[in-house]
């Protein structure tokens, strides 16, 4: 950024003042260096030992995980209704999720791709 003439002069002529006027004496800065020893604080002696973090079972670090017993209860929840839909085999599902979703891919359905075709469990005996 640049600055007007009249402040560069101004700032050139306090930085040579300064070149000119002498170090400060061997006796202030001993003084100034005994005045900020004994304005700071004391360093801590031996820290004490760490006390050991409490054991946590591998139970406790997967609910934790899992957000606790609620977290278990969605998720056993969602398990239970997954499985009573797979098993159930609800007969309008996959026309509803041709429907809805709009699934059609090289010319299969969301039937022939995630229906009970996809695990062999449309086969029956005979």
């Amino acid at each position: 950024m640049t600055q007007p003439k009249d402040e560069q002069d101004w700032l050139d002529a306090a930085l040579a003042d300064l070149k000119e006027t002498a170090p400060p004496s061997e006796a202030f800065l001993a003084r100034l260096t005994a005045e900020a020893l004994a304005v700071q604080p004391a360093a801590p002696g031996a820290l004490p030992a760490r006390a050991e973090p409490p054991k946590v079972s591998v139970l406790r670090q997967v609910l934790d995980v899992l957000g606790g017993w609620g977290g278990v209860g969605g998720l056993a929840m969602a398990t239970c209704a997954g499985l009573a839909v797979g098993l159930a085999n609800p007969v309008g599902l996959e026309d509803t999720m041709n429907t809805v979703l709009n699934w059609s891919i090289g010319g299969a359905t969301a039937g022939d791709t995630f229906g009970g075709s996809a695990f062999g469990w449309d086969l029956e005996e005979g």
